[in-house]
């Protein structure tokens, strides 16, 4: 198995995050980061490429559906917040996702897509896999986590010629990313 983390961060930002503000959330929207405004179409830009990215890691294995796995969900004040904050952001099939996915769904095409986005604007806490063939993990702060049997060097090329970096790492919960029909917490 082949894991990456996934991120904005180029690696000297990526050690230096504490001394330099930067962006981390859907939340950020509106707030000023190194003298720039963080805008919708901005915010929506780099989480397009983190749902290509996933996109493009499901393509050679042939990926058509997965697992979800939802660990938590922000409350429906909270979200709702979120949504008037940047309703740009948030297309009407998108919203219908959101109000109707449940734990334990399998997901398939925009579905999946939509599931990276809401675990990316950390709607949810979740982890989405098709078997032993592809995992993603998305978590905090603007970071994702995939594991792939197929190490494709082509999708790397890809994802890191979009502006986002890919640290190969080793993933330390490997025994029980795989478990037959449960999911795991970290």
């Amino acid at each position: 198995m082949h894991y990456w983390q996934i991120g904005k961060y180029s690696p000297q930002e990526h050690e230096d995050r504490r001394k330099t503000p930067d962006w981390t959330s859907i939340y950020d929207i509106g707030r000023s980061y190194n003298g720039n405004v963080l805008t919708p179409e901005e915010y929506l830009s780099v989480e397009d490429k983190y749902v290509q990215a996933v996109v493009l890691f499901a393509e050679k294995p042939g990926v058509e559906s997965m697992e979800l796995f939802l660990f938590g969900r922000m409350s429906e004040d909270t979200s709702r917040k979120m949504i008037e904050q940047a309703p740009r952001c948030w297309p009407a099939e998108l919203l219908e996702f959101y109000r109707s996915i449940h734990g334990d769904a399998v997901l398939s095409g925009k579905q999946i897509e939509y599931a990276a986005r809401l675990g990316l604007r950390e709607v949810f806490s979740a982890l989405m896999r098709k078997k032993d063939e592809l995992y993603v993990d998305l978590s905090y702060d603007f970071y994702m986590h995939l594991g792939s049997r197929v190490d494709d060097e082509e999708a790397i090329r890809q994802i890191k010629k979009s502006g986002l970096f890919v640290y190969p790492c080793r993933w330390p919960y490997e025994e029980n990313v795989w478990k037959e029909g449960e999911a795991w917490l970290y």
